[in-house]
């Protein structure tokens, strides 16, 4: 069997954390929170129609891409890929 010692933590031992460390930590934090943020948005943007960047994509058409449904329904060809939209699938949830 190992022994493991331990020291218990005491008004006179030395700080676990000092200053250097919370600004360390403040800072990975932010850091950490700034990604987040990005991310969230770049998902939140990939979810918006492509072409009014209003209403999010709830129809999607034959060639794969999507739209917002009062976009779609605009549509006779869809303007990145030019095919003729012959097939509009609504999108729930």
């Amino acid at each position: 069997m190992t022994t493991v010692q331990y020291e218990q933590a005491t008004s006179s031992s030395a700080p676990l954390l000092n200053s250097a460390d919370d600004t360390r930590n403040e800072s990975t934090m932010q850091d950490c929170t700034s990604r987040v943020e990005k991310e969230l948005a770049r998902l939140q943007d990939a979810l918006m129609c492509p072409i009014c960047e209003e209403r999010k994509k709830d129809v999607v058409f034959q060639c794969a891409h999507d739209t917002c449904e009062k976009c779609g329904e605009l549509l006779s060809h869809y303007p990145l890929c030019r095919q003729k939209i012959q097939l509009r699938i609504k999108r729930f949830g």
